[in-house]
C-alpha cells in the first residue's frame, strides 16, 4: 500500500490522508507576476516562454551604456537643502538636468553590438552606480535616497506625459508633487511617499554616507572627523525590458516598446545644516543585453 493512500473494505474505493493534497499545492504556489504585467497573466507567461526559447537558441548581444564619471548633483530649489542627480535610458533627458545614458540604440551591422534586421529582442539593462563623497566637503552626514521607476503605460495617454519632477511623490493630501514643486524641500523628499497610480517604482531605498576625512577649514584648527558612515556605495540594479520590439530605421530606436527608465538620486543633510552641490560625486556603468529575432 502506496504511503498516504487506505483502501476502504466496505465500498472498495481509494481515499487520501487529509492534508495531503494541500502539501502537494503549497510546492507549486504560482510565481508573482511583475507590476508592469500585474493585467496580463496570459501575456506574461508567453513573454517568459518566448525568452527561455531565445535564449537557447538565439545570440546574445551586449550594447553598452554612456559611462558617467563623477558626475556632480543639482540643487533641487533655492533652500531646499537637497541635491539630485537622475540618470534615464534613452538619447533624451526625461526632465530637467536629467542625464540620458542611453543604451537603447542599436544600429544594423554583423559587430558583436549590432543588428541583423528591423526586429530585437530587449532582454534588460544592467547598471551599476557609485556614489562617493567628496573629501572637502565639510558636512555632517548625508542621507540618500535613491527611486528607479518608469511610467505607467495606462497613466500616459497619447499626446500627454507625466514629469518625474512634478509628479512623482504624493503629498499629505494625496496630491501629486516633485522635487520641482515650490516649497519643497529635503525632508519632503526622503519622507513622503512615492506615486505609485502614474509611476511603477522598481527600487526605493536610502542610505547615509560622510566625508572620509574632515579638513581643517581653518589653518592649525583641527575640526572633528566622523567616522561613523561609509564614504562611499555602488548599487547595481537590473531594468527589465524581455520584449521583441520593431526598431526604427532611421533612428535605430524602438517603436514600440516603453524603454524611459528613471534612476533618481535625492540627496539631504543631517541636521538640515544646508548641502553643498559638489559634496557628493556619481558614477555610471551599464549594459543592455539583446537578442536578433
Amino acid at each position: 500500500m502506496a504511503y498516504g493512500r487506505t483502501t476502504n473494505k466496505k465500498r472498495g474505493t481509494s481515499f487520501r490522508r487529509r492534508g495531503s493534497s494541500t502539501r502537494r499545492k503549497s510546492m507549486y504556489k504560482r510565481r508573482p507576476i511583475p507590476s508592469r504585467l500585474a493585467s496580463s497573466r496570459k501575456g506574461y507567461t508567453k513573454s517568459r516562454a518566448l525568452s527561455s526559447y531565445i535564449s537557447n537558441v538565439a545570440e546574445s548581444k551586449l550594447l553598452a551604456c554612456v559611462q558617467q564619471d563623477e558626475r556632480q548633483p543639482f540643487p533641487i530649489q533655492t533652500g531646499a537643502q537637497a541635491t539630485a542627480l537622475s540618470f534615464n535610458t534613452g538619447i533624451n533627458p526625461v526632465f530637467t538636468s536629467s542625464v540620458p545614458i542611453d543604451g537603447i540604440t542599436v544600429g544594423p551591422g554583423t559587430a558583436f553590438n549590432q543588428r541583423t534586421g528591423n526586429y530585437v529582442y530587449f532582454k534588460k539593462t544592467h547598471g551599476v552606480i557609485r556614489t562617493e563623497m567628496n573629501a572637502e566637503a565639510n558636512l555632517p552626514p548625508t542621507q540618500f535616497r535613491m527611486i528607479i521607476c518608469k511610467l505607467r503605460r495606462q497613466n500616459s495617454p497619447e499626446g500627454v506625459t507625466s514629469n518625474w519632477s512634478t509628479s512623482g511623490f504624493l503629498n499629505s493630501a494625496g496630491l501629486p508633487f516633485g522635487h520641482e514643486t515650490g516649497g519643497t524641500n529635503g525632508l519632503d523628499l526622503m519622507s513622503q511617499p512615492l506615486n505609485k497610480r502614474q509611476w511603477v517604482i522598481y527600487k526605493d531605498t536610502k542610505f547615509i554616507l560622510q566625508a572620509y576625512n574632515d579638513f581643517p577649514s581653518t589653518p592649525g584648527v583641527t575640526n572633528i572627523i566622523y567616522s561613523h558612515y561609509p564614504s562611499c556605495k555602488e548599487v547595481s540594479f537590473n531594468l527589465p525590458y524581455y520584449k521583441k520590439t520593431y526598431v526604427n530605421a532611421g533612428t535605430n530606436l524602438p517603436e514600440d516598446l516603453a524603454y524611459r527608465y528613471i534612476i533618481v538620486t535625492y540627496a539631504h543633510t543631517l541636521g538640515r545644516s544646508g548641502i553643498l552641490a559638489d559634496a557628493h560625486e556619481q558614477s555610471f556603468r551599464g549594459t543592455t543585453s539583446y537578442s536578433d529575432i
